[in-house]
C-alpha cells in the first residue's frame, strides 16, 4: 500500500508541474532525432578511428619498423621511437569521444568505466589492425603518389615517404659473397655488409628480388647490418626489376628456406 501511495503521489507532482509548466513535453520525433544523430556520431567517430589505426598499422608495415623489434633491445628502442605518435594521439582522442558517446547508452552506461572503455579500445584496435591488412591504404598511397588523391594526398605523402633511424627497407638487387645491395622506393641503393654479430630472428637466404629489413646504421649509403629480415613483398609498392640475378645467398650458420 504505502508502494502504491509513493506511486500516486509521485505522479501527482509531476502532472503538476507539467500544467505548470515547469516541464515542457517534448513529441516522439525529438527523442527518435536525437538517437538517431547519437548514432550517426558514433558510427562516425568508429569510421574514423578504424582509419586512423589501420593507417598507423600501414606506416609500421611500409616502413620496416613493424618487424625491427625481433632483433633485440636495440631494434625495440627503435621500435618505440618510431612509432607514429601523432596518429596515435589522434586515435586515443578519438575514442575518448567516443567513449562519452558509447557511455550515454544504457548497456555501456551500467558497466564500470574502466571496463567500458577497455572494450572501446580492444575492439577498434582490433578492427583497425583487420583494415590495415586490407589493400585500401596500399591502394591510397599508390593514389596519393600519382597526384590522384586530392584531399588526402599529403598525408600519405607524407607518411609513406617517412624514413626512420637504422630502420630500412628494400628490394634486394645485387649478392656478392657474404654482401648485398638493396634499392629502397626512394630509388636509392644500399650496400649492406653482413659480420658475425648479424642477427637472423627469422631464418634468412638472401637472393635478387626478396623484399628485406635491414636493421642497422647508414653510412655514406653503407650499412653495417645489425639485423636482417625477410617481409613478403606484399608490403611495397611494385619497384624495379632487378639489375642482376644470380645464384641465392647463404649465410653461415643459417638454416636455408
Amino acid at each position: 500500500m504505502a508502494h502504491n501511495s509513493e506511486h500516486k503521489n509521485l505522479r501527482d507532482l509531476v502532472l503538476q508541474k507539467i500544467r505548470l509548466g515547469e516541464v515542457a513535453m517534448r513529441p516522439r520525433w525529438h527523442f527518435v532525432l536525437k538517437s538517431a544523430l547519437l548514432m550517426t556520431g558514433v558510427v562516425l567517430l568508429v569510421l574514423t578511428i578504424l582509419f586512423v589505426i589501420s593507417l598507423g598499422f600501414f606506416v609500421l608495415h611500409l616502413s620496416g619498423v613493424w618487424f625491427v623489434p625481433a632483433f633485440g633491445w636495440g631494434g625495440l628502442g627503435v621500435f618505440l621511437r618510431s612509432l607514429p605518435w601523432l596518429l596515435i594521439g589522434t586515435a586515443l582522442l578519438f575514442i575518448g569521444l567516443l567513449e562519452a558517446l558509447v557511455r550515454r547508452y544504457p548497456l555501456a552506461y551500467r558497466r564500470p568505466l574502466l571496463y567500458s572503455a577497455i572494450s572501446v579500445m580492444v575492439l577498434v584496435f582490433l578492427g583497425g589492425f583487420l583494415v590495415a591488412l586490407t589493400p585500401l591504404h596500399h591502394r591510397l598511397l599508390l593514389s596519393a603518389e600519382r597526384n590522384e588523391l586530392p584531399f588526402a594526398g599529403p598525408l600519405y605523402r607524407g607518411f609513406g615517404g617517412q624514413r626512420f633511424s637504422d630502420v630500412h627497407k628494400g628490394i634486394v638487387t645485387e649478392v656478392a659473397d657474404e654482401n648485398f645491395d638493396i634499392q629502397t622506393r626512394r630509388g636509392s641503393v644500399i650496400h649492406v655488409t653482413v659480420t658475425s654479430d648479424t642477427r637472423f630472428p627469422f631464418g634468412l637466404a638472401v637472393q635478387p628480388g626478396d623484399n628485406v629489413v635491414v636493421f642497422g646504421e647508414l653510412f655514406e649509403n653503407t650499412i653495417q647490418a645489425l639485423g636482417i629480415g625477410r617481409v613478403d613483398s606484399d608490403d611495397l609498392p611494385a619497384m624495379p626489376r632487378p639489375r642482376h640475378i644470380g645464384p641465392p645467398l647463404f649465410f653461415p650458420g643459417v638454416p636455408s628456406q
